[in-house]
């Protein structure tokens, strides 16, 4: 029940957008300010969406965003540990010193 929930909102959060920027200039002039795209993510990895925003509309896609020729980009908690770092920010060789 609380995933159909999770669901419902997801896909209606570009709608509430739209609907925003009719009412608000200021929320029109931020959609059309620049471009940029917001991927939600559940950490079990069982529910994505990401949202284009872009030329002041809003579009929802399910799915993972992956620009084509690039890895996602995005870190996830604990990944540092996997790129030489640890959870302190300090790299292995300075927390061994």
């Amino acid at each position: 029940m609380r995933t159909l929930l999770l669901r419902s909102i997801l896909f209606a959060l570009p709608m509430v957008v739209r609907r925003a920027a009719k009412k608000h200039k200021t929320v029109r002039d931020k959609l059309q300010s620049g471009h940029c795209v917001v991927q939600l993510r559940m950490r079990d990895r069982s529910l994505c969406r990401h949202y284009v925003f872009k030329n002041g509309t809003v579009t929802g896609v399910p799915g993972a965003h992956s620009p084509a020729g690039r890895g996602n980009g995005v870190r996830e908690r604990g990944d540092r540990a996997r790129h030489g770092q640890s959870q302190s920010g300090l790299t292995p060789s300075s927390s061994m010193r």
